[in-house]
């Protein structure tokens, strides 16, 4: 792929890819807002600043033109929700009659403005208030990858860029069962073990929350505790953890020799693409050892930078298309490996669950479409699209969704999800007890296949290490 064209497609995001030199306005913003005291004198007239930035930016950047009704009686919703759930009588439910005129909706707006923060006063903030009526802009769009999010997981969002956050350490799958512990981290260290189901967090019952809001009450501050119940396989009783928060460094990719000389390739994550030398230092580990087959494990791997994918797709895709893109104007272009193909012919697997997301899911399908490799485990999570995040000016900042994206051959994936070639469900007794029934399937598929192969063209098994230096 021409330099220009690897360029155009690093810009694109999947999930909550930001462009490096916005966080660092984002946080010199936040330093800078208005104190309540400021923004309650100026709410009581019209909305802060957010709420045009975010409308203008959702009017002029979502992939579909929206309607400015819609966006406006969104954020109207999403005010009065706030409104109510802070306790507030007397909710305003008129709408302002908008008309699907963008300047006069937005007057209409800023006017009847007035009534939401009056009855919000002493009760809801007004950057509270401005932040929910945003929350009900981006959900009115009805798309994944356009969201809201408030300065605390915009900071959340920058400690996963840079691989580390504060937390107690453990991945989750969609049932808040633990699939990994990290090593080195609060709950290693306290004994919780994969497996374990999350039923309660300091004493306040999980049940309905995704995945991504429990994950946020169990990070917080450096050296705060939280209370952790559990409900482990075999223990008639739940099991209470108490932990305190320290800083989680996590590798985005582990990679190792298991049994039977196959190689195992973990990617949690797809990083900027500026830190890929660790992805072709395990690569060039793997080739090395003479690997006889490969598992590659997407499992909980929510996406990433596109550029990092698509370099990831390059090396196991010779060449043929990775995925098509089609943007607000309708023009679609199509994006396909760029030549850095390892040229190792061996049975793959690639391991996906509901967690698997955006750019995990253009890597399994771009590997099933092109035939050289087989999709083990779960239907995908369906978030597959192309957004962007814009800083807003209180430290908040909002994601939009800029582009269709589908597979290579032109599947939809978004709100679907990838169907795997052989669905294998996550075993929790199996877990539980240390073994990955879903990995163990992906081993016996690539072993039978490599088996079938050697038996055709036999070949001298050469001498295998047990660990790559990159590995977990």
């Amino acid at each position: 792929m021409p330099l220009v064209s690897k360029l155009l497609v690093s810009r694109v995001l999947l999930a909550l890819l930001v462009v490096a030199l916005q966080p660092i306005a984002v946080l010199a913003q936040a330093d800078s807002a208005p104190s309540s005291t400021q923004a309650g004198a100026r709410a009581q007239a019209s909305p802060g600043p957010i709420v045009a930035q975010a409308f203008n930016l959702l009017m002029d950047r979502f992939v579909f033109p929206p309607s400015s009704a819609d966006l406006l009686n969104g954020g109207w919703d999403g005010a009065l929700a706030a409104l109510r759930e802070s306790g507030v009588d007397g909710v305003p439910d008129d709408h302002p009659p908008f008309g699907d005129q963008r300047e006069s909706d937005l007057r209409l707006f800023t006017s009847g403005y007035a009534r939401l923060a009056e009855a919000a006063d002493g009760k809801l903030e007004p950057a509270e208030l401005d932040r929910a009526i945003v929350d009900g802009m981006a959900k009115a769009m009805r798309e994944g990858h356009t969201s809201y999010l408030p300065p605390e997981q915009v900071q959340a969002f920058m400690s996963q860029v840079r691989a580390r956050y504060i937390g107690i350490g453990v991945s989750l799958n969609q049932e808040r069962r633990v699939t990994e512990v990290f090593e080195g981290s609060p709950a290693e260290s306290s004994g919780v073990h994969p497996g374990d189901r999350v039923v309660a967090v300091d004493g306040t019952p999980v049940e309905g929350l995704t995945t991504s809001e429990l994950s946020r009450r169990l990070r917080g501050e450096l050296g705060t505790p939280v209370e952790l119940t559990m409900r482990r396989e075999g223990s008639a009783d739940a099991i209470v953890f108490r932990l305190v928060r320290a800083e989680v460094k996590i590798a985005w990719l582990s990679a190792r020799i298991l049994d039977d000389g196959i190689g195992y390739l973990k990617l949690r994550s797809f990083p900027l693409p500026g830190v890929l030398g660790d992805f072709r230092q395990a690569m060039d580990g793997l080739e090395q050892a003479g690997i006889r087959a490969l598992v590659i494990d997407l499992r909980g791997n929510s996406g990433g930078s596109v550029g990092a994918g698509v370099e990831v797709a390059s090396r196991f895709i010779r060449n043929g298309p990775l995925f098509q893109q089609v943007d607000r104007s309708g023009r679609q272009r199509t994006v396909t490996a760029f030549g850095d193909y390892w040229n190792r012919d061996i049975p793959i697997a690639v391991l996906t669950d509901g967690s698997s997301a955006s750019m995990s899911e253009v890597l399994a399908s771009a590997i099933q479409e092109n035939g050289v490799g087989t999709v083990i485990g779960t239907r995908t999570a369906g978030v597959l699209a192309a957004g962007e995040i814009h800083p807003l000016s209180d430290g908040s900042a909002l994601s939009v969704t800029v582009a269709v994206i589908r597979t290579g051959q032109g599947r939809i994936v978004n709100g679907v999800g990838l169907e795997p070639d052989s669905t294998v469900q996550l075993d929790s007794q199996m877990l539980a007890a240390g073994r990955d029934n879903q990995l163990e399937a992906a081993l016996e598929y690539v072993r039978v296949k490599a088996g079938a192969r050697a038996a055709v063209a036999p070949s001298q098994s050469p001498v295998l290490p047990e660990l790559l230096p990159l590995g977990a």
